[in-house]
C-alpha cells in the first residue's frame, strides 16, 4: 500500500516513481523523529532477565517500530515472537498455548 511505500521506499517500483513524477508533480517528504531509550532501560531489562523474569513488551506503536525498540532494549530475542493485537485476539486457546511462551 502507499503507506508502506512511504515508510519503506524500496517497495516503490520505478514505474510508481515515474508515474508520480510525470502526472502528480508532488513532492513527498518523510521526517523521522527518534525517541531513544532511556539510558537505564537496557540494564534494567537485563537485570530482570537475570532474575528469571520473562520480560514482555506491549505497545500501541506500529509493529515495525515496536520490534526495533524491543530488540534495542534486549526484550525481543532470537526465536521470540511479536504480533499485533488483532492477530493475538483471533487465536484459539490451543494456538495461544503454543505462542505465549515465545511472545515477547
Amino acid at each position: 500500500n502507499n503507506v508502506d511505500k512511504l515508510v519503506n521506499p524500496q517497495l516503490a517500483s520505478m514505474d510508481d516513481c515515474a508515474n508520480k513524477l510525470e502526472n502528480n508533480m508532488c513532492l513527498d517528504a518523510l521526517v523521522g523523529i527518534a525517541d531513544p531509550l532511556r539510558p537505564d532501560v537496557i540494564d534494567a531489562v537485563a537485570t530482570c532477565q537475570k532474575a528469571g523474569i520473562f520480560v514482555r513488551m506491549v505497545t500501541g506503536d506500529n509493529l515495525d517500530t515496536a520490534v526495533a525498540i524491543a530488540k534495542e532494549a534486549g526484550i525481543l530475542t532470537k526465536g521470540g515472537l511479536s504480533m499485533i493485537g488483532e492477530d493475538f485476539r483471533k487465536m484459539t486457546p490451543a494456538q495461544l498455548d503454543e505462542v505465549l511462551p515465545r511472545l515477547q
